[in-house]
């Protein structure tokens, strides 16, 4: 068998890697998105825009 044969193991995209480490900077600010926004180092409108592309208020 053939190594193309066997099961290829899930590797999360890199949207996917984005979104939960966005969603857990969030986490780890208590919800306090101006910080987790500084931390992330990105702008406050950004971070917003992203929360809502993932359905997250």
């Amino acid at each position: 068998m053939s190594s193309t044969d066997q099961a290829t193991p899930h590797v999360p995209t890199l949207d996917e890697v984005v979104r939960e480490h966005i969603l857990h900077v969030v986490q780890l600010c208590g919800n306090h998105k101006t910080r987790a926004a500084q931390l992330l180092g990105i702008d406050r409108t950004t971070l917003w825009k992203k929360l809502r592309e993932y359905g997250v208020d």
